[in-house]
């Protein structure tokens, strides 16, 4: 990158700058008041994104500016590239199906968006009929429904929702690491984390932790930025961009807590009063990006935490019960090196979440940045590693290590792993002088080639083989076998009837929500299969449970009829006609 000369301090351009951060402030307030009273629609969000704007035009752009060079949009172009090939090759077929998290996720932003009035400052709570399971914020739904709308709300757009932010993770995550790593060290950690089979795994879910793992980086990168360049700007973006990761995943709120850590470390070494001026923007940029959401909170304590209420340990803690504590530092202390998630939706059971490649890097790079620790760039991962694992050792032991939890720590070690060959390289050059000067860019490439390549075959070769993958998102898996069959009969003009055994969550929230939004409304209805008469299946498919045929009556099951099985021979569902072209419309063997 190059830059130019310059100087700065953390000041607004005066006095318009005073106007509009008086004008900022006085549109924060103006949001909180109506969400307050209740008015959490229109008139609240373009407060809202007055006092954001605002804020953004307050602060003068001082100092040295840092820009890309031709090369560094050939890598990013690259990253994008490399990443999108790992979360979008073969996305229909891997995973085996929707996790019901993803799917209640585009219903309810399909619903809210049906519905009126605008409402971005409340939340929706998962399932209606468990209303106390989780509250998602409803600007993160809005999020969601553009994001369907995009893709005309098909099974491609609920993984969207996910796959998008874990493309562009891998860039920022280079924008991050060129402001204290080489080029090839930043290119070297983005490449891993870009190929690396954590991430590739949860980002192929349609899951909020992605969302807030790649606005985390984000937010990270402008606050770098700031520190290096004093440009209050920076400081300001990156505590908005944080404060809106809020409206998304719990994890968020570690993220928040990394930075302002990093920031107050920040200012106690320096000893100056610029520091904590920096960390007094940056904190304002988070509490006007909040404001609204917190309020609503304040307002409806139930709706905020309930699910990390329900796995959080702190209450054994507080009662002296360190046993759940002691059980997660080990679990997730062998989490990336030794043995990682044991669940087969999130990971190969086991397998560390670090490959050989990234976790060797990764030693070498934390014991560098430990012995260096004084430097901001190894203060800033070091806190972010840290701090985003308690994501995981403050939750129930029961499922730990969770790779989901603690997602949003993947880019600093990868970071990490970058600084690893960046030491090991000087290390090399100190003992020999111009050691691997012409070669050291191709071994980086070949170690995330490598990296890439052990990916590949662990999630496009391994998981698909593997019984306990394909059913680790349970009647999701079934559920995605029978939008494909129903779905091509449908594109043949073919009547689908669903039996009302079939009526799982997943299977209602996919065809009542998403295939109803994209289908006519006669495309498929929901049947109790044995009121059929033989005549209605003539231009027409019927799908029911294996164990729900031989309960059908004989005039049902003398018709023609086709096992669909998944990959391992076991049969899932059972499609009946009375034509026998229609039949054979769904594959397997004959009953």
């Amino acid at each position: 990158m190059s830059s130019s000369e310059g100087g700065g301090s953390p000041h607004v351009a005066a006095p318009a700058g005073r106007l509009l951060v008086a004008a900022g402030l006085a549109f924060s307030v103006v949001t909180a008041a109506l969400v307050a009273l209740g008015n959490v629609g229109t008139l609240a969000f373009l407060a809202w994104l007055a006092s954001l704007a605002a804020g953004l035009a307050a602060f003068r752009r001082t100092g040295p500016e840092h820009r890309l060079t031709g090369r560094d949009w050939f890598v990013l172009a690259f990253l994008l590239a490399l990443a999108g090939f790992f979360r979008l090759y073969r996305i229909g077929e891997i995973p085996s199906g929707p996790w019901v998290d993803e799917l209640a996720a585009a219903a309810n932003a399909v619903d809210l968006a049906g519905r009126a009035p605008f409402a971005p400052f409340a939340t929706t709570p998962m399932f209606e009929a468990g209303p106390d399971w989780v509250h998602t914020p409803n600007l993160y739904l809005y999020y969601c429904y553009a994001v369907l709308w995009l893709s005309g709300f098909s099974p491609l757009g609920v993984k969207l929702i996910s796959v998008l932010p874990g493309i562009a993770t891998p860039p920022l995550l280079y924008m991050l690491g060129r402001r204290f790593l080489s080029r090839e060290s930043a290119l070297l950690a983005a490449g891993l984390l870009a190929v690396s089979h954590w991430q590739v795994t949860v980002g192929r879910w349609g899951w909020d932790e992605v969302l807030v793992t790649a606005l985390t980086v984000a937010a990270f990168a402008a606050l770098f930025a700031g520190v290096q360049d004093e440009r209050p700007s920076s400081f300001f973006l990156a505590g908005v961009v944080t404060g809106l990761a809020q409206y998304a995943y719990a994890a968020a709120r570690l993220s928040a807590l990394a930075a302002m850590a990093f920031l107050a470390l920040h200012a106690l070494q320096a000893r100056r009063r610029r520091g904590l001026v920096q960390l007094g923007v940056f904190a304002a940029g988070i509490v006007q990006a909040v404001v609204p959401i917190a309020v609503y909170w304040i307002a409806h304590p139930t709706t905020f935490a309930v699910r990390e209420r329900e796995i959080s340990i702190l209450p054994k803690l507080l009662a002296g019960d360190l046993r759940p504590l002691l059980e997660n530092l080990r679990a997730y202390g062998l989490m990336l090196l030794v043995r990682g998630d044991a669940n087969p939706r999130q990971n190969l059971p086991g397998l560390p979440m670090l490959d050989l490649v990234a976790g060797i890097l990764f030693v070498v790079g934390l014991v560098a940045a430990v012995a260096a620790w004084r430097r901001a760039e190894w203060q800033l991962t070091l806190l972010w590693l840290s701090i985003g694992l308690l994501g995981g050792l403050l939750s129930h032991p029961e499922s730990a290590p969770n790779s989901y939890r603690v997602g949003i720590v993947a880019p600093a070690c990868m970071l990490l792993a970058g600084m690893g060959w960046q030491a090991a390289l000087g290390i090399a050059r100190g003992a020999r002088p111009g050691a691997l000067a012409g070669s050291s860019a191709y071994l980086a490439a070949g170690l995330v080639a490598l990296s890439g390549v052990l990916t590949f075959a662990n999630y496009f070769v391994a998981r698909p083989a593997s019984r306990e993958c394909w059913l680790a998102v349970k009647e999701g898996a079934y559920c995605e076998v029978l939008r494909q069959r129903a779905e091509r009969a449908m594109d043949a003009g073919v009547q689908v009837f669903l039996d009302s055994s079939l009526n799982w969550v997943t299977t209602r929230l996919q065809f009542d929500t998403l295939i109803a939004r994209r289908r006519t409304p006669a495309g498929f209805r929901w049947v109790e299969a044995g009121a059929l008469e033989p005549t209605t299946l003539r231009f027409a498919v019927l799908f029911v449970e294996p164990l729900r045929y031989p309960e059908l009556p004989a005039a049902l099951q003398a018709l023609p009829a086709r096992a669909v099985a998944n990959p391992f021979g076991e049969e899932i569902l059972v499609a009946i006609s009375a034509d026998r072209a229609l039949v054979a419309l769904v594959e397997s063997a004959t009953r």
